[in-house]
């Protein structure tokens, strides 16, 4: 029967940290873990790598705190077994996010650049202030060992990077780089003052791929600190986050041996998927459609699949003067793009390649960060008001080639809703909204990395036995980031055009005149709401072409506005049909029909409003690693 440890986890939410995390609990380890929102790490744990709750409970204590902060940070690392001790391993898996940056030279950066090497010096500070309150080793007597979770690209021995990616490799990640050399000569230095040994794992760009499993990675060391022979690097192209994960679980901790003598060995670890396996093979026939797996489908000098080709008007294509760079490459560099306006409106449009490679990041990335919630109207059961809301995220795509359809599931438990009365209702009441939902009255909000919209699902279907909806990902996408991408514009023109305003207002003002109220510009975030209604009534207008009434409908609601509606007075609700809307007085076309331009405005209200609501809530809710 293998030991148990108590292991310290910083850098938790990382994927690679995570899955380490994951396996160690459902092995019986007793862990803590240090995290800026415990509720996330909860939650990621318990939904993404299906850990019980109960095992959560039981075997993991989460402190809330900071990395930069000694206090904060010793906490975990206190034995949860034997408050008198240090836990037996300290896993360090802190990372900062990347972001585009406009630079020739440093074109990612981090927005902490110096967090992993100023978080591993606040574990060592916590660890001294520890060891002077008598808290020094742990429960065996030894200093805890170290595991954190380095990359390649920064050795002083061997090369360990393809030639193929190295330019852009060292260019592009020079400031994540950096910061992880960094952290790498604190471990040096420590000089076994803090751990007893170390282990640093070196992966190669890190993916979110499906694990493939110990027995299909490749892994080479070299010494850290003592020098002598050493196998040194295997070289790979990317390797999955639950694959190094397992890896650093399994070998480093589990079965031992990977740290030296007290004097430090430096594992250099590099992991590639068999078909990506060496050099001299190395991958040249790769599409990016958006699976979890890479298919051999076109040359990376086209880059893009299939069905793209077949739209596209045969060319000459002259010979390449250098090596293309791989698939994996762009997509990891588009993947820390944070404008996801410019990346789907703009990069995503550069080419078929850049297409294929843009489909790629949001396949693998946003659409697991895109959360869509089904608002339910309020009902009465058992005496007490409900209005239920149906949360569903990511589940799978469809079995096509191209991915067409993504399916969005409901993951809460059926206990999470409610007594099987309650569930039921819920269930049905859910499915008929979504069966219901129109262009104007969507019952739902699309969230995407913090920005929230009502726009449509195209092709949406719904599956209330298994409380799953499907829609066709690109579209939405598109819609979704057209409007933001008007919104964008509109808002650049607004700036404009009150600067105009403001310069024209101190010309006068210089000259003695008096300016009224309706001289002075509004507020933007006044002015913001009209702006959306402009962006969402041109919705609805291209929604409801050839829909007559219902486009004259739209039109008309500036009409209902201009009578008290925009004030919220209830007079633009008590309308007669000569009321002086366009189009519907007595012996007009639409007369009769003013009930219907009332009923689109109260839904616009409404879903606006839904909206506004749930952005709120993100701002004051929701809020780290490798």
């Amino acid at each position: 029967m293998s030991t148990k440890h108590t292991i310290a986890f910083f850098g938790a939410t990382g994927g690679v940290a995570c899955s380490s995390l994951a396996l160690a609990l459902k092995d019986g380890h007793k862990c803590t873990a240090l995290a800026r929102t415990p509720d996330k790490l909860h939650k990621m744990l318990s939904e993404q790598y299906h850990v019980p709750t109960s095992i959560i409970d039981s075997l993991l204590t989460i402190h809330a705190g900071n990395i930069k902060d000694p206090n904060d940070v010793a906490r975990p690392l206190i034995s949860p077994l034997q408050p008198s001790a240090l836990v037996d391993v300290i896993y360090y898996s802190v990372g900062g996010t990347p972001s585009l940056q406009i630079s020739l030279t440093q074109p990612v950066t981090l927005d902490d650049p110096t967090i992993c090497a100023t978080g591993l010096l606040s574990v060592f500070s916590a660890l001294t202030n520890l060891r002077n309150s008598g808290i020094a080793a742990a429960p065996n007597g030894r200093k805890p060992l170290l595991v954190t979770i380095s990359t390649t690209g920064i050795t002083s021995k061997k090369r360990d990077v393809p030639l193929v990616l190295g330019p852009l490799y060292h260019w592009s990640l020079s400031v994540p780089h950096l910061d992880k050399k960094k952290m790498e000569a604190h471990i040096f230095n420590d000089k076994g003052a803090n751990v007893r040994d170390f282990v640093v794992v070196r992966p190669t760009l890190l993916t979110d791929n499906e694990p493939k499993g110990l027995e299909s990675m490749r892994v080479g060391w070299e010494w850290g600190v003592r020098q002598g022979q050493e196998p040194g690097p295997q070289l790979g192209y990317a390797v999955g986050r639950q694959d190094v994960g397992g890896w650093a679980f399994r070998k480093a901790i589990v079965e031992g041996g990977w740290e030296g003598n007290g004097d430090g060995i430096h594992r250099h670890m590099m992991v590639l998927i068999p078909f990506e396996s060496s050099e001299t093979s190395a991958p040249s026939r790769f599409s990016a459609t958006p699976t979890n797996t890479y298919i051999r489908v076109t040359d990376c000098f086209s880059g893009y699949p299939n069905y793209m080709r077949k739209k596209m008007p045969a060319t000459h294509k002259p010979a390449p003067q250098a090596p293309s760079l791989p698939p994996e490459l762009w997509i990891r560099i588009l993947s820390y793009h944070t404008d996801l306006t410019h990346l789907w409106t703009t990069c995503r449009c550069v080419s078929p390649t850049f297409r294929a490679y843009t489909e790629q990041v949001f396949a693998e990335y946003v659409l697991r960060d895109t959360h869509i919630d089904w608002h339910l109207e309020k009902y009465n059961l058992g005496g007490r008001s409900k209005r239920p809301e149906v949360p569903v995220s990511y589940s799978h795509f469809s079995r096509d080639n191209h991915k067409t359809t993504v399916y969005f599931r409901d993951k809460r438990k059926k206990g999470d809703i409610g007594r099987k009365a309650e569930f039921e209702r819920v269930v049905r009441r859910w499915e008929e909204q979504v069966r219901s939902s129109t262009p104007h009255m969507p019952n739902y909000t699309v969230r995407i990395a913090g920005v929230v919209n009502d726009t449509e699902l195209p092709g949406l279907s719904v599956d209330a036995e298994q409380r799953e909806i499907g829609f066709e990902w690109r579209g939405m996408f598109g819609l979704f980031f057209r409007e933001q991408a008007r919104l964008r514009q509109l808002k650049e023109q607004w700036h404009v055009d009150t600067a105009k305003k403001i310069q024209a207002n101190n010309v006068r003002i210089a000259k003695g005149a008096k300016l009224l109220p309706s001289d002075y510009p509004q507020l933007y975030a006044v002015a913001e709401i009209e702006l959306r209604r402009r962006i969402r009534r041109a919705r609805l207008r291209e929604r409801y072409q050839g829909q007559e009434e219902l486009v004259w409908a739209v039109g008309a609601l500036e009409s209902l506005e201009s009578h008290g509606g925009a004030a919220g007075g209830g007079k633009a609700f008590r309308l007669l049909p000569d009321s002086g809307i366009p189009g519907a007085g007595v012996g007009e076309r639409w007369f009769g029909s003013v009930h219907l331009v009332q009923g689109l405005y109260l839904d616009e209200w409404s879903c606006m409003h839904r909206i506004d609501t749930k952005a709120e809530h993100l701002r004051d809710g929701d809020g780290e690693g490798r």
